[in-house]
């Protein structure tokens, strides 16, 4: 993370700007892996150290305490329903929640509670290959 003159971006350890430092950091949220910025135009991006910029148009993100390091992010869609999106804008799950607080993070981060659609609680796994992230339903 880096910021300069109330903006910000990513730098990686050999000094390489890996996402330009272009963002509102006064409006913006740091998650560890990512960040997500309400940005001068009054778009939400999701940036991730990697370099990847992501606009979204969600109404609202939070984070949460646990959420696998910034890889996870909860977005509130137009419909004003809650889902998960991971650190590139992909949605990780269905769009179904009337609250934020429906998703269940454990301390380690490792796992995810979330209600299906008959709000029946399915625990997944978060499984890092690579860079990238797959979700299994345990």
């Amino acid at each position: 993370m880096a910021i300069v003159d109330e903006r910000a971006g990513y730098v990686n350890m050999q000094g390489e700007v890996t996402c330009p430092i272009q963002f509102n950091a006064k409006n913006m949220e740091i998650l560890g892996s990512s960040f997500f910025v309400m940005d001068f135009d009054g778009s939400y991006y999701i940036i991730a150290a990697d370099g990847t910029q992501t606009k979204v148009d969600f109404r609202e993100l939070r984070s949460f305490p646990n959420a696998s390091g910034g890889r996870l992010v909860v977005a509130r869609n137009a419909d004003d329903k809650w889902g998960l999106v991971d650190w590139h804008g992909n949605t990780v799950s269905l769009f179904i929640h009337s609250s934020a607080y429906a998703f269940t993070f454990s301390p380690s981060g490792e796992y995810i509670l979330i209600p299906n659609e008959d709000g029946v609680p399915v625990v997944y796994k978060i499984d890092y290959c690579f860079g990238s992230e797959k979700y299994t339903k345990r």
